[in-house]
């Protein structure tokens, strides 16, 4: 069994009472007279159980500092559902724009003018390029177009080449022909 240290100082006097806890007498704690009676183990213990206290309080008063800041920064964030409103704006955002892009890239692929871009419609890109496949079949072939006649051109029937076949037309005309 271990016997406690010796109640005098290295001196041989005895050792000067631990000096009192600074702040208000916590309940049921020793007082000076009562520590200074104690042998040097027990008021080294005791020293030991005050610095953990100490530590302690600090660290709860440092923990309801750091509670504190993260309340007023809960309060100070906008509302989740605001939050999650907006991000979902957003994302509708970002999937219209995907989809008048995929719509001009099928209208430039398939050939049509910029007034049917707005036509082509569909749930999928998929979707899309089936009715841009379709818009651009009603419409005529890219290439050279034959021009038509101006009918203030006199583009009718050609004029006879010569006095006979002039002569031929007028009877033809004359009898009904």
């Amino acid at each position: 069994m271990s016997t406690p240290p010796p109640t005098t100082g290295p001196t041989g006097a005895p050792p000067a009472a631990p000096p009192a806890p600074a702040g208000p007498p916590v309940p049921g704690a020793p007082t000076a007279e009562q520590l200074a009676e104690l042998p040097e183990w027990a008021r080294t213990r005791m020293d030991g159980l005050a610095t953990e206290l100490t530590r302690a309080q600090e660290a709860a008063t440092t923990r309801s500092t750091e509670l504190a800041d993260l309340a007023a920064k809960l309060a100070a964030t906008p509302d989740p559902a605001a939050a999650r409103a907006a991000a979902q704006e957003a994302a509708d955002r970002i999937a219209a724009a995907e989809a008048q892009l995929t719509r001009e890239r099928l209208a430039r692929q398939y050939g049509l003018p910029d007034a049917l871009v707005g036509r082509i419609t569909g749930a999928d890109p998929a979707a899309m390029e089936t009715d841009a496949k379709t818009l651009a079949a009603l419409l005529p072939p890219p290439g050279p177009r034959m021009p038509t006649p101006d009918p203030l051109q006199g583009g009718g029937t050609p004029a006879p080449a010569t006095p006979e076949a002039t002569f031929a037309a007028l009877i033809n005309n004359a009898l009904g022909k």
